[in-house]
C-alpha cells in the first residue's frame, strides 16, 4: 500500500505536470517514506528538465536508501540505476556507464530500457555495430513495447538507414493503442523519405485531432536555444533535443547560418549525426531564425514552466537563460521574451524563495500568462511563481477524493491508469502499469 503523496505523485508525474510531481514527492518523503522509487521519481522529473545537475544529487540518495533496503520491497529497482547510468552518459562519465547497467541488469535480465541505454553509449563512441547489437536485445525482450521500436527506428533514421526506419515505426504504431507519438514519428519517417502521401495521412489524422498545428516543420527542423557563439572563429553551440539527450549541446558552423544569431536567440535547424574523432554526434546545419509562429500555445490557459537563470544541464554554458514550458504543452521561449515585463528582476528575486524552493538558485518555477496573436506569435503577458495548491493540482486533487474518502488507498487507482493514453488495458507505452511483462 502506498501513501496518499506516493499516488499522488505518480499520477503527476504520468500527466508530466511536474511540479505537482515533485510536490507530493517530497511530501512523502517529509512524511516518512522510505521508498526510493520516489527518490528515482525526482531525479527523473529533474532530468526532463533540464536540471540534470540537480538530478544527479538526487539519484545518488535514491541508490543510498534502495541498497539498505530489501529489494523485493521496490517495484522495478533497476531503474535507479539505469536513471544514474544514464546520468553518467550525459555527463560524460562512460567508463561508470557500463557498471550501473549490469547493476541493474542483474537485478531484471529482462529491462529493455537498460539495453536501449548501453546501445545509445556504444553508438555515441562510434561503435555503431555494437550499439546496434544492444538495440536488438533491447526488442527481443521489449518487443511488446512500442517505445522500444520507436527507439531502434530512430537510431535506423539517424544513421541513414530510412527504409529500416520505417518497418519499425510501422510496428510501433501498430502495437500502440494510443497513436499520438506513434503517428507524429512515423509520419516524420515518411516525409524524411519522400513518401508525402503517407506522411500526408498520419499528420492529417494528428491535425483533425488538435495535437499538433503544423507537423511539417517539425518533421525537417529540430528547435533550441543558442547558448555559445563566436563570430571570429566561425562556430557556436545550440541546445537541442537529440537523440541521447532532452538537453544536448549541439555544434554549428557559422557559415551553415542563413542569419547569423546572437546568443540566447531561438532557432531551428536541421541535424545530422556524422563520426568524428570516435564519436558519433549530432551537427546542427541550416541554422535560421525561428519566430515561434503556429505555435501550440493558446490564450486563456494557465502554463506552467521554468525560468532557466543559469545553465543547470550537464552540456550548458553557465550563464544560459531560457523558459521551458513543460505543462500542459511543451514549448521553449528565449529569456528575452520577459524582458518587457515591469519589475523582471525583482519579481524574479521573489520567485527565488517561492514555494519553499530557496535552495534552488538557478532556475524558477512559474507560473505563465501568455497571449497568441493572430499571427500565433506569443508573448508572455506575466509570470509569477507557481503556488501548491494550483488549479492543476487541485483538479487533480478533486477527481481522486471523488473516489477515494482517505489517505490510504489502493493503488490500483492509479497504476492502472497509463500516463500516455489514460486507459484501463494495456496501450505498449513502456511503464503502462497494464505491461504484462
Amino acid at each position: 500500500m502506498k501513501n496518499y503523496d506516493q499516488l499522488l505523485a505518480l499520477k503527476y508525474w504520468q500527466e508530466r505536470n511536474f511540479y505537482n510531481s515533485l510536490q507530493a514527492s517530497k511530501n512523502s518523503i517529509r512524511n516518512g517514506s522510505s521508498d526510493a522509487s520516489y527518490l528515482s521519481n525526482i531525479s527523473e522529473v529533474y532530468t526532463e528538465l533540464g536540471l540534470q545537475k540537480y538530478a544527479l544529487n538526487t539519484i545518488d540518495e535514491s541508490i543510498q536508501k534502495f541498497e539498505k533496503m530489501n529489494f523485493s520491497r521496490i517495484i522495478h529497482a533497476e531503474t535507479i540505476y539505469i536513471v544514474k547510468a544514464e546520468l553518467m552518459r550525459m555527463k560524460g562519465d562512460l567508463d561508470k556507464v557500463t557498471h550501473y547497467i549490469e547493476k541493474a541488469i542483474s537485478i531484471f535480465r529482462g529491462s529493455a530500457s537498460a539495453y536501449v541505454e548501453l546501445s545509445k553509449l556504444h553508438i555515441q563512441q562510434g561503435e555503431i555495430d555494437k550499439g546496434l547489437e544492444y538495440m536488438n536485445k533491447a526488442i527481443n525482450v521489449g518487443s511488446h513495447k512500442f517505445p522500444i521500436w520507436l527507439e531502434r527506428a530512430s537510431l535506423f533514421l539517424i544513421l541513414g538507414e530510412n527504409n529500416q526506419a520505417i518497418l519499425d515505426f510501422e510496428k510501433a504504431n501498430q502495437i500502440s493503442k494510443n497513436k499520438t507519438i506513434s503517428l507524429y514519428e512515423l509520419g516524420k519517417a515518411y516525409y524524411i523519405n519522400r513518401n508525402f502521401n503517407k506522411a500526408k495521412i498520419c499528420y492529417e489524422t494528428l491535425i483533425s485531432k488538435g495535437f499538433i498545428r503544423d507537423p511539417y516543420q517539425y518533421s525537417i527542423y529540430s528547435i533550441g536555444i543558442v547558448q555559445f557563439i563566436d563570430v571570429n572563429k566561425g562556430f557556436g553551440f545550440v541546445q537541442m533535443k537529440t537523440w541521447y539527450n532532452n538537453h544536448d549541446s549541439v555544434y554549428f558552423n557559422t557559415s551553415n547560418c542563413k542569419v547569423i544569431p546572437n546568443k540566447g536567440d531561438k532557432i531551428r535547424c536541421m541535424l545530422k549525426y556524422k563520426l568524428h574523432k570516435n564519436e558519433f554526434n549530432a551537427i546542427a546545419y541550416e541554422v535560421e531564425p525561428y519566430n515561434m509562429a503556429n505555435s501550440t500555445l493558446k490564450n486563456n490557459i494557465v502554463y506552467h514552466g521554468i525560468i532557466h537563470r543559469q545553465g543547470n544541464s550537464f552540456k550548458s554554458v553557465t550563464d544560459l537563460n531560457y523558459i521551458e514550458i513543460y505543462y500542459p504543452v511543451n514549448f521553449i521561449l528565449p529569456y528575452s521574451a520577459i524582458s518587457h515585463i515591469v519589475g523582471t528582476k525583482k519579481i524574479i528575486g521573489k520567485l527565488r524563495i517561492a514555494g519553499g524552493l530557496k535552495e534552488f538558485e538557478g532556475f524558477s518555477f512559474v507560473e505563465l500568462h501568455i497571449d497568441v496573436d493572430e499571427n500565433n506569435l506569443p508573448k508572455i503577458l506575466s509570470y509569477n511563481g507557481i503556488p501548491q495548491n494550483n488549479i492543476y493540482a487541485d483538479k487533480s486533487i478533486n477527481k481522486i477524493e471523488k473516489k477515494i474518502k482517505t489517505p490510504q488507498f489502493s493503488e490500483s487507482i492509479f497504476l492502472n491508469t497509463c500516463y500516455l493514453c489514460g486507459g484501463n488495458e494495456w496501450c505498449g507505452t513502456d511503464g503502462c502499469p497494464w505491461d504484462p511483462s
